[in-house]
């Protein structure tokens, strides 16, 4: 299996990049893309199996979780492979013979607390929809195995409401619901303007249901929607339109593994700090605690949680990680939990010329990390690497680096 999820094989001198294929197997390939020195396809007849592979639970896995083929076993597995293999192919670094993945083998389904779905029309009649991988066109889906269980039943009253009040399917963009431990949903319903004949006037609206139409102003939305999660005993509360991670008891695993690499007392810059899940938790051991956020809303909601939650020792910064160059760090602990994108030159460079005693690197792309850590190799080597299967069924990993300054 390779970085990106598809099985590799080869034929007449070509790769081939191939989804619902697994190593070891023969199988019949669909050509999806071809190009001079590679081919993309999806395998539509498995000749030979693999003991590895099961049946998948839904029709749309290609859509949703290509990873349902495979068993949970052979999952984890796979994704030390890769790991190795992209640390290793970009940036140079050969990761510990007992690398371990913290995964949860008895909730590989159910536990997404936030699910995205566009719209279709399928059988005459409103449909969710995801897209499909082959065609990128919209299919029908009834429900996702990944979603957690109060997603799927708002999102089914939803579908029966805009059914039964007759929605044309041009007036829907898509729909996003979150959840969180306490069972709340909140679904945002994103709806085309001008759409003055909507008929779900705000008396007739669920309290669950915001409408956020393409003229923000044409609609009026329900006000104080808010979620809340207790991590370690501090209250988070966030909004559906903030970044939070949706599988809380990876979270807290890796919460619980950051806060072990942090002695009592440090002082700690937390950045892409969000609304301060990652640090503001173990606040209280810490002798100061800086976030940085680029996101306006996070910085709000990460300004309540501080002072819900009376902490004391710790501050907001509104700014992207570029600034970095701006704020002391030699002797501070740097905590880094970056989008796909990775770092920026700005903010390696700032590390590297004020060198922070630790850095701890939260990372959901282990290609962009493993190239920032390559650069930051110049003055830091690696303590820990461990990985945490956050989105199981999928080939997504979630990787957990603790670089320390060279002597």
């Amino acid at each position: 299996m390779v970085f990106g999820g598809q099985g590799l094989g080869r034929l007449d001198n070509k790769v081939y990049f191939v989804w619902n294929a697994l190593p070891g197997e023969t199988v019949a390939v669909e050509v999806t893309k071809s190009k001079k020195n590679f081919t993309e396809g999806i395998a539509r007849e498995i000749i030979t199996s693999s003991p590895d592979r099961i049946e998948p639970a839904e029709a749309h896995f290609l859509s949703c979780s290509p990873w349902q083929i495979m068993t949970p076993e052979a999952e984890n597995r796979f994704k030390i492979e890769v790991a190795r293999d992209v640390f290793m192919r970009n940036g140079r670094l050969e990761l510990p013979a007992d690398l371990r993945l913290v995964s949860d083998l008895e909730n590989f389904d159910h536990y997404r607390s936030k699910m995205e779905f566009g719209f279709t029309q399928a059988n005459h009649q409103l449909s969710l929809a995801m897209v499909n991988r082959d065609t990128h066109q919209n299919i029908s889906v009834d429900e996702c195995c990944l979603a957690a269980a109060p997603i799927t039943r708002r999102a089914s009253e939803l579908l029966t409401l805009l059914r039964q009040s007759n929605v044309e399917l041009s007036s829907l963009r898509r729909l996003v619901i979150r959840v969180d431990s306490s069972d709340r949903c909140v679904a945002d319903l994103f709806v085309s303007a001008p759409i003055k004949s909507f008929p779900l006037a705000p008396a007739d609206r669920p309290d669950w249901l915001r409408l956020i139409s393409d003229d923000m102003n044409s609609l009026p939305m329900t006000t104080s929607v808010e979620l809340t999660e207790e991590i370690m005993g501090v209250k988070m509360a966030f909004d559906p339109e903030v970044f939070f991670q949706i599988n809380l008891p990876l979270f807290l695993e890796v919460i619980d593994r950051i806060a072990q690499f942090i002695p009592d007392g440090s002082e700690v810059i937390d950045c892409f700090a969000g609304v301060g899940a990652l640090s503001l938790p173990f606040a209280g051991r810490l002798k100061k605690l800086t976030l940085i956020e680029g996101d306006e809303r996070s910085c709000v909601y990460a300004v309540k949680n501080i002072e819900s939650n009376n902490i004391m020792n710790a501050s907001v910064l509104n700014a992207p990680a570029e600034k970095l160059a701006g704020i002391k760090l030699r002797g501070r602990v740097v905590l880094l939990d970056p989008p796909r994108t990775g770092l920026s030159p700005a903010a390696v460079d700032a590390i590297l010329s004020d060198e922070p005693k630790t850095i701890i690197y939260l990372s959901c792309d282990p290609a962009t990390q493993a190239r920032d850590i390559f650069l930051l190799s110049a003055k830091y080597h690696m303590e820990h690497c461990e990985l945490f299967n956050f989105f199981p069924r999928t080939p997504h990993i979630e990787s957990l680096v603790v670089l320390t300054l060279n002597s």
